[in-house]
């Protein structure tokens, strides 16, 4: 018996899937791969550093967006697989790599994207 370990693109997931629908005990496992793209012959090359901030910094950068919330920052969080509960420390960490300003208080906190 082997364990099979690879990586599909998006588009052909349902083929791969039901290729290995009667060879495989069992069913398959599939786990989406964020912060990665496909590379030179075939290979995954890492799109940032890894750290969620730098995922979020590139996502910023990617979406050219001028200012974020709170509400913005979950949704990003969500969207990875993560809990949205780290936002405002994301968002935070972000301000520390003077990506980031903050402007306001409470609920009304802004945030401004540098340069």
């Amino acid at each position: 018996m082997f364990r099979v370990v690879f990586f599909v693109d998006d588009r052909k997931l349902g083929d791969a899937v039901r290729s290995l629908a009667g060879l495989a005990i069992g069913n398959p496992e599939v786990q989406p791969v964020v912060n990665a793209e496909k590379g030179a012959n075939g290979t995954l090359k890492a799109l940032t550093g890894g750290t969620v901030a730098e995922q979020f910094i590139a996502y910023l950068r990617k979406t050219k967006a001028h200012e974020v919330r709170v509400s913005d920052a979950q949704a990003f969080l969500k969207s990875i697989g993560r809990s949205k509960g780290s936002a405002t420390y994301m968002l935070m960490e972000c301000v520390k790599a003077h990506v980031l300003s903050r402007r306001g208080k409470g609920t009304a906190t802004v945030y401004t994207v540098r340069g």
